[in-house]
């Protein structure tokens, strides 16, 4: 697997780089340049096998040109110690629970992949590195238990005001772990800031080996890839109909992942996004109201489609969501389903039953990959339906509100002394 720049296309990288350094020198995003072809997986694989097992397949054909296919299955089997659930909601529609990782997020899956792989590179180069993330919880608690165990890897959090969440206390460095948690004098925004600057610095990011594990980090996408394939194959099992990928409103990770899956060789009749192309298509308006912490993956769309916008534009439904009513999509699905959602699933599975509704054809069959455990946010979705999500114990403490270790203005100088001298 190659990547280039989105701002270069002449560019060439490895693996290795952009795991590590994740931005060109040109200030673009890396891209994947090179096709591998799932395909063979796809029609060969019976969907039987474990997510496990399909995921050390994936890897060593994504990978096995950089890491020999023993390492790139090594690679895998390190990461995933969890799996996705399957459960069908209805005639049409599975839900692939991707809140089954220790923070029950969907997060989960990217950053345990992408601490598997640089504990690889590290390991084989004898160095060490720091991951250094601004969060407010979800991000945050996914890198923390991805990295717990890595012994090359120190992970640095940075959290708008005196309080963190989503942290194991066991895994921070004043118990003993490798996690530093600092609280920042302001709101996100000033994290993110004094993070940018912090990569920005040459001298100090290279001094410090800092590692981005924000959706920057084209590494984190390759395990969306490969829950695609898990998708297709799960389903494959049990209808021959159409696959559409429904993907909730904002996570153009996800939607990005399931193109490359799709440009790779994963078969897909079209992908279903909650929420609209603002900014994705040079037609599609101009406000570009998008996330702001995820920039990264709309402008890796804009390069995936500035080939054939047309072909692109052709494989995505944008369903419009409006005003959107969380509470009424919570007691939507569960009304319907039975089942607990989280309010962005929720609001993607009313999204895309209305659809089906309309006019989607019968043999079409939705997977809808799901964000977060309903736990997460338990209060509102007690409000919405009358039923109170169980917390998993694993869950419970790290849901806790704590104090910071230490407390910074939101200046990358006192970022870099609280820091400290290299990884």
């Amino acid at each position: 697997m190659i990547f280039t720049s989105t701002r270069n296309p002449f560019a060439r990288a490895s693996l290795h780089d952009v795991a590590l350094s994740a931005f060109p020198a040109d200030g673009g995003l890396y891209i994947p340049v090179s096709d591998p072809v799932l395909q063979e997986l796809a029609y060969h694989l019976s969907g039987s096998e474990s997510f496990r097992e399909i995921a050390t397949c994936a890897s060593a054909a994504l990978l096995g040109d950089v890491l020999n296919p023993v390492e790139a299955g090594r690679v895998a089997e390190r990461a995933f110690t969890f799996a996705p659930g399957v459960e069908i909601l209805d005639g049409q529609v599975t839900l692939i629970d991707l809140s089954t990782g220790p923070s029950r997020g969907f997060k989960d899956y990217g950053m345990a992949f992408l601490a598997s792989v640089i504990d690889s590179i590290l390991e084989a180069r004898n160095a060490n590195a720091t991951v250094l993330l601004a969060t407010t919880g979800d991000t945050g608690a996914a890198a923390a238990h991805a990295f717990r165990d890595s012994p090359r890897v120190r992970t640095v959090l940075l959290y708008p005001g005196a309080e963190c969440r989503g942290v194991d206390p066991g895994l921070m460095e004043a118990n003993g772990g490798r996690v530093l948690v600092l609280g920042v004098r302001g709101n996100l925004d000033d994290c993110r800031r004094i993070v940018r600057q912090a990569f920005a610095d040459p001298e100090a990011a290279n001094s410090h080996a800092l590692v981005p594990a924000t959706s920057a980090n084209v590494v984190r996408l390759i395990p969306q890839v490969i829950c695609c394939l898990y998708a297709f194959l799960s389903l494959k099992r049990v209808s021959p109909g159409d696959i559409r990928y429904v993907v909730p409103a904002g996570n153009f990770g996800s939607l990005l992942s399931g193109l490359y899956a799709w440009k790779w060789g994963v078969p897909a009749s079209g992908f279903a996004f909650a929420g609209a192309a603002d900014g994705i298509f040079p037609d599609s308006g101009g406000k570009d109201e998008l996330p702001a912490d995820d920039p990264e993956n709309r402008d890796r769309i804009k390069a995936l489609a500035a080939g054939a916008p047309g072909v692109l534009r052709s494989m995505i439904d944008f369903l419009p969501c409006g005003e959107v009513d969380r509470a009424g999509a919570i007691a939507f699905a569960y009304g319907r389903t039975g089942r607990l959602l989280d309010p962005e699933t929720a609001v993607a599975y009313r999204a895309v039953a209305a659809h089906a509704g309309a006019g989607a054809s019968d043999d079409s069959n939705f997977a809808l990959f799901g964000v977060s455990h309903p736990s997460r946010h338990a209060d509102e979705v007690e409000r919405a339906c009358g039923v109170r999500p169980e917390v998993p114990r694993a869950l419970a403490a790290a849901l806790e509100p704590r104090p910071v270790a230490h407390l910074i203005e939101p200046e990358v100088g006192e970022l870099l002394r609280a820091i400290g001298n290299g990884p």
